[in-house]
């Protein structure tokens, strides 16, 4: 499929092209055709082509949905910038849902090369994703937001909160070092996932540090699982006290179930 803005051409050959983009002029007006595998999926549907100027790109000369998928979620990670945690392109966040500023977040990933926290990194990814015509992408959380969804029982028999996790060591985006690598402890983490097939990319960070891969379909349980969680942080309710449990399986409940979709938009 030939995707362009005010102009739609279906390839009906018996072979895919591969993606990229291609000069189209009319008379008067010169334009671009951006080549992808499918017509763009929610949350690109219609595909913005500020995405697609940067999508058709980073995957140009894929011809299937891995290599499409692969190619995006490098490119991601070794030019955009992660900020720590700092909260930059989303809002109106629950368990199920979140606003994603995306004309911001490409905006300052062109200027600057900051993308933002980890959300922005899965909801830009999954705009990238989509807008190829890649199916089935969400974005899921490492676990909910809501402090009752947040409580468990400890070893001990008492209710404990919990507050966060520490990471295994990552390199966080871009590719090479910077003051996020390392064992961070995070509140959560978010990615994206096909949500048939439950495995994960994530432009976020990469576990191989010596390889400029980032995380490309891992199985979310148990390879993605237990290479980002080293310890969850609890706060036991009852006495006060900080408790640590070294086990990635101990409260990992991705969030929600099926993944959701942010609302991309523009104001």
């Amino acid at each position: 499929m030939l995707w362009s803005e005010g102009l739609l051409l279906v390839w009906t050959g018996s072979w895919p092209l591969p993606v990229g983009v291609m000069p189209y002029s009319t008379v008067n007006t010169p334009s671009e055709v951006f080549v992808v595998l499918d017509a763009p999926k929610a949350p690109m549907s219609p595909a913005w082509v500020s995405v697609l100027r940067l999508s058709c790109s980073w995957a140009s000369g894929a011809t299937d949905d891995s290599t499409a998928a692969r190619k995006v979620t490098n490119a991601l990670h070794l030019w955009g910038d992660y900020n720590g945690g700092v909260p930059a392109f989303t809002n109106s966040v629950t368990d199920a849902s979140e606003n994603f500023y995306l004309r911001r977040c490409v905006e300052s990933f062109v200027t600057s090369g900051v993308v933002g926290q980890c959300s922005d990194f899965a909801d830009l990814l999954l705009c990238l994703q989509t807008s190829l015509g890649l199916n089935r992408r969400a974005v899921q959380r490492t676990h909910p937001l809501d402090s009752a969804a947040r409580e468990s029982q400890l070893p001990n028999g008492n209710t404990g909160l919990l507050l966060g996790f520490q990471t295994h060591v990552i390199d966080a985006a871009r590719y090479g070092a910077s003051q996020y690598d390392g064992s961070p402890t995070w509140s959560y983490h978010q990615f994206c996932t096909d949500s048939r097939d439950q495995v994960v990319w994530d432009a976020c960070l990469q576990f191989r540090l010596s390889h400029r891969v980032a995380v490309n379909a891992m199985p979310r349980e148990p390879d993605y699982r237990d290479h980002l969680v080293k310890t969850y942080y609890f706060l036991d309710q009852l006495n006060g006290l900080i408790v640590s449990i070294d086990d990635p399986a101990s409260f990992w409940r991705p969030t929600p179930t099926g993944g959701f979709i942010p609302n991309a938009t523009a104001n």
